[in-house]
C-alpha cells in the first residue's frame, strides 16, 4: 500500500503532537448553535443517513429514515456508522419540539457507560471527494442532574489523555429548562472526504461522557454559479476561440 507524502506528513504532524488522528481523515470546520424544531435537520434530499443515537424509533422525521442504534461497542455496527464502547439511556424530553416523532429521537441518547472523556464516532460509506455534513444533536429539557448545564464539544483528533485536539468546535450548551428557552443545541462540522470513513470525536460536560442524541449526515450541493459568472466564463471562452481563429 502506498501514502502520499502528504498523508505521512499529517500522520508524523499527529504522533510528534500526540494526537490521535486516523489515516486519511479530513480536516473538519465546526459550527455550533441552538435549536427548537426541525428546522435545524438537513433537506431530506440531501441526507446520506441519519441515526437515532440511543433509540429504536427509525423514522421518518420529515422525511428522513433513520438506522437506530441502540447499544454498539467498538465499531461494530456495520454499514453507516462507529461507535466506542457507549450504551443507550432514555431521560425523556420535559418540553416538546412540535414534532413527536422528533421529541422521541431527542429523548434518547448513547453514552459512555465508564465515564472518560472524549469519545470516538465514525462515519461510514463516504464518497471520495464528495463536501459532506455531519450534524450532531443533543437535547436535555428535564430537571438537571446535580444541578449542572451540559455541554457538547466536537473536534476531528484527541490526544492520549482523550482530551479534544485539532480542529474544535466551540462548546456548545444543550441543555434548556424553561417556556422560551432552545429545546437543545447543535454542533456541525464540513469536510470533504478523503476516505470512504471520517472519524471524529466529541466530548459533553456536566454529566454523561459524549452523550449523542442524533447524528445526520447530508451531502452539501455543489453551489450554482451566478448568471455574472456564467457571462464571464462565456466570454472567457469566446476570447480563446478568438485567438484561436
Amino acid at each position: 500500500m502506498r501514502i502520499s507524502s502528504e498523508c505521512l506528513f499529517r500522520l508524523t504532524a499527529a504522533v510528534v503532537a500526540g494526537v490521535t488522528v486516523s489515516a486519511g481523515a479530513a480536516s473538519i470546520t465546526w459550527t455550533n448553535g441552538t435549536f427548537s424544531d426541525t428546522g435545524v435537520l438537513p433537506a431530506a434530499a440531501d441526507v446520506e443517513y441519519g441515526v437515532n443515537a440511543g433509540g429504536e424509533y427509525t423514522g421518518p422525521v420529515t422525511g428522513i429514515t433513520l438506522y437506530q442504534h441502540f447499544e454498539y461497542n467498538d465499531y461494530n455496527d456495520g454499514a453507516v456508522m462507529g461507535w466506542e464502547t457507549w450504551r443507550a439511556r432514555s431521560p425523556g424530553l420535559a418540553r416538546s419540539t412540535g414534532d413527536a416523532a422528533f421529541d422521541t429521537v431527542l429523548g434518547t441518547y448513547i453514552m459512555d457507560e465508564n465515564g472518560g472523556r472524549a469519545k470516538s464516532l465514525q462515519l461510514k460509506a463516504l464518497t471520495i471527494g464528495q463536501q459532506y455534513e455531519v450534524l450532531l444533536l443533543n437535547a436535555w429539557t428535564s430537571s438537571l442532574p446535580f444541578g449542572s448545564e451540559l455541554y457538547m464539544q466536537a473536534a476531528d483528533g484527541r490526544d492520549g489523555a482523550n482530551e479534544l485536539q485539532g480542529s474544535l468546535s466551540a462548546s456548545q450548551r444543550f441543555s434548556y429548562q424553561n417556556v422560551g428557552d432552545p429545546i437543545g443545541g447543535y454542533v456541525a462540522g464540513t469536510f470533504v472526504a478523503d476516505a470512504v470513513t471520517q472519524t471524529f470525536y466529541i466530548l459533553t460536560t456536566g454529566f454523561d461522557a459524549g452523550m449523542t442524541a442524533a447524528v445526520f449526515v447530508s451531502r452539501v450541493p455543489a453551489p450554482i454559479p451566478e448568471p455574472a459568472s456564467l457571462a464571464v466564463l462565456a466570454l472567457g471562452g469566446l476570447a480563446v476561440l478568438r485567438r484561436r481563429a
